[in-house]
């Protein structure tokens, strides 16, 4: 058995076994997100819309949200109207002293910043909102 199906396994344990509510947990290209009723929403699942265009042809936009990863305080983030590549630097955040680059899961423009620099953020709070 792989040490990434035991380890999510033991994090299923711990989770049914505590009174967490939700719990994401992100490494490299692995994201796990649970979940009990009344729980937060999953940060994985961007909403889409469609964009009906002037050009007669119909697109569809995806909002995503940049949460944090972790009780930090925020450094910097992108500002309003920004446009993002994939895999670029959005915001960073400091934990325990160290700085932690937080990347564009996907490209877009920043719409809204919900966070400000300095502000001490809690796990999954919206520190971005981008329109793809």
């Amino acid at each position: 058995m792989s040490t990434l199906v035991s380890d999510t396994r033991a994090l299923m344990r711990m989770f049914v076994q505590s009174s967490y509510r939700d719990l994401y947990v992100r490494s490299g290209d692995v994201s796990v997100f649970i979940a009990r009723d009344g729980g937060g929403a999953n940060p994985m699942i961007a909403t889409a819309r469609i964009a009906p265009a002037a050009d007669g042809v119909t697109h569809i936009a995806t909002t995503w949200q940049l949460t944090a990863p972790h009780v930090a305080t925020l450094i910097w983030t992108a500002a309003e109207g920004d446009v993002v590549e994939h895999g670029t630097t959005i915001a960073r955040i400091a934990l325990l002293d160290e700085e932690i680059a937080l990347t564009a899961d996907a490209a877009g423009t920043v719409q809204a910043a919900q966070a400000l620099p300095g502000a001490l953020i809690e796990f999954g709070d919206v520190i971005l909102t981008v329109d793809g």
